[in-house]
């Protein structure tokens, strides 16, 4: 077997495996930045919890949950639609 055949062995079978096993290692062990771990967020769980919960009531309009919690119109929408915080 020549230099080119064993090293083709070693590559992943689809393009981004090694990013899916990488991902799932995260998970796994624990080390996955996410929600309140993560050093960007502007949310904690108990407050997306509640947003969720007075969204899901009805009568309040993301703009007004934006504004009360100090934050983007999107961050409201991507913890409503759990584009984030999916884990909970």
């Amino acid at each position: 077997m020549d230099q080119m055949e064993s090293n083709a062995t070693v590559l992943p079978i689809c393009p981004g495996e090694r990013a899916r096993k990488n991902m799932n290692d995260k998970l796994r062990d624990g080390t996955m930045l996410r929600g309140e771990t993560h050093g960007q967020h502007k949310l904690t769980e108990q407050q997306v919890l509640e947003i969720r919960k007075r969204w899901d009531a009805g009568g309040v309009l993301m703009k007004t949950l934006a504004k009360e919690y100090g934050v983007h119109l999107v961050t409201i929408y991507d913890a409503i639609k759990r584009t984030t915080w999916r884990h909970i």
